[in-house]
């Protein structure tokens, strides 16, 4: 079962958030070391133009150090 729970942070409170987050994870996880990015995007091209920019194409690689084995993507779209 996988569980997506979403919200946005007040200003000034992510730095707070972020360690009660780590720590709810931290006691809830059977294997700490697993990660997930979440995302979501309009369409296809939205997708494209966000692996397009600096930011992604520079950083997705240097986690990719880091990691045992590469990350698994699934892609999925919602169906009407």
């Amino acid at each position: 079962i996988r569980i997506v729970a979403s919200g946005v942070v007040r200003d000034g409170c992510r730095t707070e958030f972020l360690r009660l987050a780590e720590r709810l994870g931290d006691a809830s996880a059977d294997a700490p070391e697993r990660v997930a990015f979440l995302e979501e995007w309009k369409d296809e091209a939205a997708v494209e133009a966000h692996n397009a920019t600096p930011h992604f194409t520079e950083i997705c690689p240097a986690l990719g150090a880091f990691l045992k084995e590469p990350m698994q993507v699934t892609t999925y779209t919602q169906v009407l």
